[in-house]
């Protein structure tokens, strides 16, 4: 079975306000994948590298602006799954 029907992404708090957990489950054993956070206009806000055995992230989001932004794991150029949150100020 591939990635794709495996990987789940969770969000929270959602809504946000200057810390985010971000929680990945299901993914491949063995291969790289990437954790990429967006803003409404699509600008990527930053990236993670996840490695085997890493599962939760937390971010400093402090600094974004309030708005809706998405995160979206990948393997290489292909998406597996995203989820959209909310920074709240």
């Amino acid at each position: 079975m591939g990635a794709w029907e495996h990987g789940s992404l969770e969000i929270y708090p959602n809504p946000a306000r200057e810390v985010l957990s971000v929680k990945v489950s299901g993914l491949n054993a063995g291969r790289d994948y990437t954790i990429e956070i967006y803003n409404i206009s699509g600008i990527k806000m930053t990236e993670i590298t996840v490695t085997e055995g890493q599962d939760e992230f937390r971010l400093n989001v402090a600094d974004y602006a309030t708005g809706i932004y998405s995160a979206l794991i990948k393997e290489g150029n292909k998406a597996i799954t995203s989820g959209k949150f909310l920074i709240n100020r």
